[in-house]
């Protein structure tokens, strides 16, 4: 049975749901155990712009949908699947795909990882700025399956934000809206936070040389970002909080490369734990974005997972 992954690089926990029929659980979609949307009841077909009831291996980029009544399925050619309501991003939805990741070599049950770290790759394609996302919003990914989720030759995840309490709009982010000293920031964390985010799935201990490459991974996106912040030609108001900001990333990469070039688990413990509770912090980030005028505020909500810490090999089973 499938297990679904919903903490992202924006530090949230949340809560799943598993969409079943009896051959296939299509798992990391919002709607957990039974709840139901408060204030969003199931579209009648024939609407204006009417909602469709899909097979979720139907849904593509930049799609919004929700769950429908539970036994809801239909039949495609490759068997049963379950399905979503697929509905204009404008009226009421509680999931938006983000991106399809293809997978390789992913197989059920043990796709579930593969399917967290691609899309965490591709999310900043769609949106780039992390703190622009609501905060009742999750990264998450429907994973592959024995039949639905492998088509011939091909096994995707199809990688979705998770919406709490709905939504009336998309989340794609513009970016022609941007400034080229916005952009630049903006590129320059996000590969920064893609790194972090895919940390091992497990203590140091058990994967020393995960971790060492891991930290090697980030020494060179943190490098990249440096040398961004570095480089640039800020505007004065901004030219304090990012040379702030730099400074702060040149003391996580001290930390990094201790890790990477680690001869013991204990020195490589001490300096991820000390790379982590760097990569936690806000506050610089925060003034650079603020003389930027770029959202100031992180993203919160109770229950946070510092970044950079392991990501959840298990989730909630139907």
């Amino acid at each position: 049975m499938s297990n679904f992954n919903r903490r992202g690089s924006r530090s949230r926990t949340g809560i799943g749901l598993l969409l079943a029929t009896p051959m296939m659980v299509i798992a990391g979609i919002w709607f957990a155990s039974g709840h139901r949307s408060e204030g969003i009841s199931s579209p009648t077909p024939g609407q204006e712009a009417s909602p469709r009831m899909v097979a979720v291996l139907d849904l593509k980029v930049g799609d919004c949908f929700f769950a429908p009544s539970e036994g809801e399925t239909t039949r495609a050619s490759f068997g049963p699947v379950t399905v979503v309501w697929r509905v204009p991003c404008g009226r009421p939805h509680r999931g938006e795909v983000y991106a399809i990741a293809e997978l390789h070599g992913a197989t059920y049950p043990g796709g579930e990882s593969e399917s967290y770290r691609e899309c965490e790759k591709l999310r900043p394609g769609y949106a780039l700025d992390d703190w622009a996302i609501p905060d009742n919003v999750m990264p998450s990914h429907i994973d592959p399956d024995r039949t639905g989720m492998q088509s011939p030759g091909r096994s995707i995840a199809i990688c979705t934000f998770d919406i709490t309490g709905g939504m009336t709009s998309s989340l794609r982010q513009d970016r022609s809206r941007l400034t080229p000293q916005q952009l630049a920031y903006l590129e320059a964390e996000a590969r920064l936070l893609v790194d972090a985010a895919l940390v091992p799935a497990t203590a140091v201990e058990r994967a020393p040389d995960a971790y060492r490459a891991w930290a090697g991974t980030l020494l060179q996106s943190g490098t990249s970002a440096v040398q961004v912040l570095e480089s640039c030609p800020w505007d004065g108001k901004a030219q304090q909080p990012v040379a702030d900001r730099a400074g702060e990333l040149r003391e996580l990469l001290q930390h990094l490369r201790a890790a990477q070039q680690s001869a013991d688990t204990a020195t490589l413990q001490r300096e991820v734990s000390a790379a982590q509770h760097s990569m936690s912090s806000n506050t610089k980030k925060a003034a650079v974005r603020a003389s930027l005028g770029l959202p100031s505020v992180p993203p919160t909500v109770p229950g946070a997972i510092t970044l950079g810490s392991p990501a959840p090999t298990t989730g909630a089973a139907a």
